[in-house]
C-alpha cells in the first residue's frame, strides 16, 4: 500500500507539471485589425480619411501590442486615436503610425487618419496597417489589413488670351498671347491648346510651345501642376479688313470638372488704314470758327 500511495503522489505531481492547452491559452491573444476609407476611388490633390481598428479577441490582455501603418509617399497624414474603456493608445500624431498600445481582452483602439494626396499621384493608392502582439497570437491571418483605391486625376483648366496690336493694319502681323491655368486639384498631363484663327488671317508661327508639325496653331504644353500656369504666343497676319474672333481651346489627358472655361475668344479688328484721330470734334469746330473770323477780318480790310 505504501508503494501504491507513493506512485499516486508522483503521478499527480507529474500531471501538474505538464501544461494543458487551456493553461497555455491564458497567456495568448488573437489580435485583429481592419482598415478602410469607405471609397473605391480617390482624386490626386484631394483628401482621403482612413479608419483603422485594432482589436483583441482574447483570451489574455496584451499590454504592449503594436499598431503600425507606413503610409505611401504620395500621402501626407495626421491621425488621432481613441481607445475603448481600459485600453489605451497615443492620442494623436503625424506621419506614419508606429504605436505601442494596451489592448484588454475584448478591447479596441481606433485610429482616424486624414491624408492629403499628392496632386501628381498616379495608379493605385495602396495602404496596409498591421497589429503585432507582444504575446503569442493564435491567429496571425487577421493581423494586417489593406485598403486599395484607384486614383482618378481631375484638373480644372482655363484658357485666356489677348491680342497685340489690336486693331491691326491689314498686311501686318499681330500676336495672340495665351495663358493656361490649372485650378487643380490634380496635375494636368498632356495639355494641348488649339487656336482657331478667323478666315481673314494667316497663321505664321508659335512662340514658347511645341508646335504641331503640320503647321496648325496647336501647342503641346505637357504637364501643368495643380495651381500652375503656362503661356505661349501665336503669331499671324491680318489679310483683310474685318472684326473676327480667335478661338482658343484647351484639353488634357485628365478629366475636367468645369468645361465652361476650356475655351476663350479674342476679337481681332483688322483695318485697311489704321485710324488714329488727330483732333477732336470740338477742336475742329474751334478751328473752323478761327478761320471764319480771319476771313471776316480780311474782308473788312478790303
Amino acid at each position: 500500500m505504501m508503494c501504491t500511495r507513493s506512485m499516486k503522489v508522483l503521478l499527480a505531481a507529474a500531471l501538474i507539471a505538464i501544461p494543458t492547452a487551456s493553461s497555455a491559452m491564458i497567456t495568448g491573444t488573437d489580435l485583429a485589425i481592419t482598415k478602410t476609407d469607405g471609397v473605391a476611388t480617390a482624386t490626386p490633390g484631394g483628401m482621403v480619411t482612413y479608419t483603422i481598428v485594432a482589436s483583441n479577441n482574447g483570451p489574455s490582455d496584451d499590454p504592449a501590442a503594436t499598431v503600425a501603418d507606413t503610409f505611401p509617399g504620395t500621402l501626407t497624414c495626421t491621425w488621432t486615436c481613441a481607445a475603448s474603456a481600459g485600453s489605451s493608445c497615443t492620442a494623436a500624431g503625424a506621419g506614419n503610425i508606429n504605436d505601442s498600445v494596451n489592448l484588454l481582452n475584448g478591447g479596441t483602439v481606433t485610429y482616424t487618419a486624414t491624408c492629403a494626396i499628392d496632386p501628381a499621384a498616379t495608379g493605385n493608392l495602396v495602404n496596409t496597417a498591421t497589429v503585432t502582439s507582444s504575446l503569442t497570437d493564435s491567429n496571425m491571418a487577421n493581423d494586417s489589413a489593406t485598403d486599395t483605391d484607384t486614383l482618378t486625376p481631375s484638373a480644372d483648366l482655363s484658357v485666356s488670351g489677348t491680342a497685340t496690336p489690336n486693331p491691326v493694319v491689314v498686311g501686318q502681323m499681330f500676336t495672340i498671347d495665351v495663358t493656361v491655368t490649372n485650378n487643380g486639384p490634380s496635375d494636368a498631363t498632356g495639355v494641348v491648346v488649339t487656336t482657331t484663327l478667323p478666315p481673314n488671317t494667316t497663321f505664321d508661327s508659335t512662340i514658347g510651345c511645341a508646335e504641331d508639325p503640320n503647321g496648325v496653331p496647336t501647342c503641346t504644353l505637357g504637364t501643368i501642376p495643380a495651381g500652375g500656369m503656362a503661356s505661349f504666343s501665336v503669331v499671324a497676319q491680318a489679310d483683310s479688313a474685318g472684326t473676327d474672333p480667335v478661338v482658343l481651346s484647351v484639353s488634357s489627358n485628365v478629366s475636367d470638372p468645369n468645361g465652361g472655361n476650356d475655351t476663350a475668344t479674342v476679337a481681332i479688328t483688322a483695318q485697311s488704314i489704321l485710324e488714329v484721330p488727330t483732333t477732336s470734334e470740338l477742336g475742329q469746330i474751334v478751328m473752323a470758327l478761327m478761320l471764319l473770323g480771319a476771313a471776316f477780318l480780311a474782308i473788312r480790310r478790303l
